[in-house]
């Protein structure tokens, strides 16, 4: 590090500094006295005219933020004329990095400090969005350039998080002068989609970080919303409505509750004008938004739920969110129409509000009027699209009605069956699965406990069971994210789950396997020296065995975890998840068998081989070679093959597997 004030001014020998400056920031960390420096150089190479430098120097940095932020908390003011100065020079993903860097920075202050910084850094890009809002119109490049401070402020945000209860001095006033811009930017330009999702995520952001200080804004707020979504009909609207609901729906303030009321009439309105020319699988992302907005307000506000004259409609609107083919929307659909029907009120008490006579008459009038509907549907996605792990829902549904409109139920049923798909159940199976539904109806054996929506029901899934409801359908009839699903970074994130994480375990092993096997090897073996060949296969077969080994050792861990048959039931391969797990483990032993055995001792064949052949100056093939080369090259084609049977083995399984999981998936219980 002392060497590099010493270097000369080269474009290429500063982009290398910084760039070593930028490894060691760690080391930066325990040496605090190089920071001055390094700062100095570093805010230097952004005015270099080479990109690369510049580069170099945000990413930079970016890391001298991170690592050393306790040791920066005095240079902020140096923090804060760089971003200024040099900002706009850098790309929006190098911004975010840096201003992500300076929040954490901001986390290292004392609060008080720190709620002065980060006002001084929020009202900067604030203050940049009032400036275009107040011109008469805003040019495209201008629109975007609030997108990225409305980003920039976002990033902050979800560093710092909040300061709790209490908020320091300095952050009091700020949350109204911040909704006074933001109010005009959702007026002036809410119709702008980029605009609209990224503002709604800064408020709720901003929601989170005032708490309740911003209670007072709430009115404003859902009112300015509610209009832009009227106008728009962009589902980030009805999805921050929600969001005010979860985080003041417990406020008394009179204001707030009649906006609340507002919003929810003003929603289902909305909702319904919009159902009667669209159809729900063209507007999949509203529609779940308008979900979760009434889980909130049912869980907060009950009354304007049910004691709404919309509630039979929004009650038929969620039952129409069940014809979609879409997990995000069926979990909230089935949990919100479990909090209706499992409603306390449902169940009459001495200590129970008056007003909960009406609840109940609300709900059971609503699934009388559609409950044949209601019954089909659930039937229908059972057998079709509804997830596997959401069985437990539909059975706690079934146990409600069955409490709750059992004579009604008995009638719902039949033609409710008649209606499944012909294809999807075989005629005995429906009279079964009506004669045992019957049975059970007349046995009260249905209700006989309080039902929940997220635990087993093992007394109703006897009904349920894959031989009467195919719940291992292949849903690849049906395009799914690419018909129904607005894409955005969540959505993206939420890919990356344990199944998701399971396919992309087995198609890396699996391609890998394929591609060594049948491509890689044999061109290596028709193009290099015979020597090198062996050579070359010698380095790469511990690497080879050694990630398929792990890898499979890894799913199968995963398989037995998420499904616990596997281990009582071993002994019955005839079991479905049981021969899965046989057939990984038995991959997974082939592997191991070459990794630890097979392959090291076929390479010191080959090695041995190499030797004699150097030795006797003649080739294995040849028929003159010593008696004891044509041992060696006896044994090692011996070995080669076993090796190269297991390794066979080993694919026949994972093709055997990969099978599987295509038509069935990798989920359990």
């Amino acid at each position: 590090m002392d060497l590099i004030p010493q270097l000369p001014a080269h474009p290429r020998v500063r982009y290398a500094a910084i760039m070593v400056i930028s490894r060691y920031t760690e080391w930066t960390d325990k040496h605090p006295s190089y920071i001055p420096f390094q700062l100095s150089y570093i805010s230097a190479g952004f005015d270099d005219p080479d990109q690369e430098v510049a580069a170099a120097s945000g990413q930079a940095m970016k890391y001298m933020c991170k690592d050393c932020r306790q040791h920066l908390v005095p240079y902020i003011p140096q923090l804060h004329a760089f971003v200024q100065s040099m900002g706009s020079k850098l790309l929006q993903d190098d911004r975010l990095q840096v201003y992500e860097a300076i929040a954490y920075v901001i986390t290292s202050m004392p609060m008080e400090e720190a709620g002065q910084t980060l006002r001084l850094f929020s009202l900067d890009l604030v203050s940049h969005i009032h400036g275009i809002v107040s011109k008469p119109t805003a040019e495209k490049e201008e629109l975007t350039s609030i997108a990225d401070a409305l980003e920039l402020l976002e990033t902050m945000l979800l560093v710092v998080q909040s300061f709790g209860e209490e908020l320091p001095a300095a952050c009091k006033d700020t949350s109204t002068e911040v909704y006074t811009v933001l109010d005009a930017l959702i007026a002036k330009y809410g119709s702008v989609y980029f605009i609209s999702e990224r503002v709604c995520r800064v408020i709720k952001q901003g929601m989170q970080f005032f708490g309740n200080t911003a209670a007072p804004l709430a009115p404003s707020l859902l009112r300015r919303v509610g209009a832009a979504y009227q106008s728009t009909g962009f589902s980030s609207f009805l999805w921050l409505q929600g969001k005010v609901v979860a985080y003041y729906g417990t406020s008394t303030d009179p204001g707030l509750q009649l906006a609340l009321k507002e919003t929810l009439e003003q929603s289902n309105a909305q909702m319904f004008a919009v159902l009667k020319v669209q159809t729900p699988s063209d507007i999949p992302d509203v529609i779940e938004d308008y979900l979760h907005l009434l889980i909130q307000m049912l869980t907060f506000c009950p009354d304007y739920v049910f004691l709404s004259p919309t509630f039979p409609p929004s009650f038929q609107a969620v039952l129409t969110s069940l014809t979609l083919v879409h997990p995000d929307i069926i979990y909230p659909a089935l949990d919100l129409l479990w909090m209706i029907l499992g409603h306390e009120s449902m169940t009459p008490s001495a200590s129970q509000p008056a007003k909960y006579a009406q609840y109940a008459a609300a709900i059971r009038q609503a699934v009388s009027l559609n409950g044949l509907q209601f019954v089909a549907l659930l039937l229908t996605g059972m057998v079709t699209t509804f997830p596997e792990d959401s069985v437990h829902l539909v059975a706690s549904l079934f146990r409600l009605l069955a409490g709750g409109w059992r004579a009604e139920l008995a009638t719902w049923l039949p033609p409710a069956v008649q209606q499944l798909p012909p294809t999807a159940l075989p005629t005995e199976a429906r009279t079964k699965f009506l004669t045992d539904m019957g049975n059970a109806l007349s046995n009260n054996s249905l209700d006989s406990r309080a039902p929940s929506p997220r635990s087993p029901e093992k007394e109703f899934r006897v009904f349920l069971e894959p031989n009467t409801f195919n719940h291992h359908q292949p849903l690849n009839s049906v395009p799914l994210m690419s018909r129904y699903q607005a894409l955005s970074f969540d959505v993206v994130k939420s890919l990356f789950n344990g199944p998701g994480l399971y396919q992309l375990g087995f198609s890396f092993q699996y391609g890998m396997t394929i591609f060594h096997t049948f491509i890689g090897g044999i061109i290596q073996f028709k193009t290099l020296p015979r020597q090198q060949f062996g050579n070359l296969q010698s380095r790469i077969f511990p690497v080879y065995f050694g990630i398929s080994t792990s890898i499979t050792a890894a799913l199968l861990a995963s398989w037995v975890f998420n499904h616990p048959d596997v281990v009582p039931n071993y002994t019955r391969p005839g079991s479905a998840d049981v021969a899965q797990a046989w057939t990984l483990v038995l991959v997974g032993s082939m592997q191991a068998l070459n990794w630890f055995y097979l392959g090291p001792l076929t390479s010191s064949l080959v090695f041995q081989r190499h030797k004699l052949e150097r030795s006797e100056g003649k080739s294995y093939t040849d028929p003159t070679a010593s008696e004891e080369m044509k041992a060696l090259s006896k044994k090692f084609g011996a070995l080669h093959g076993v090796s190269s049977l297991t390794n066979l083995i080993s694919i026949i399984g994972m093709t055997f597997h990969g099978l599987w999981i295509a038509k069935y998936g990798t989920k359990g219980y």
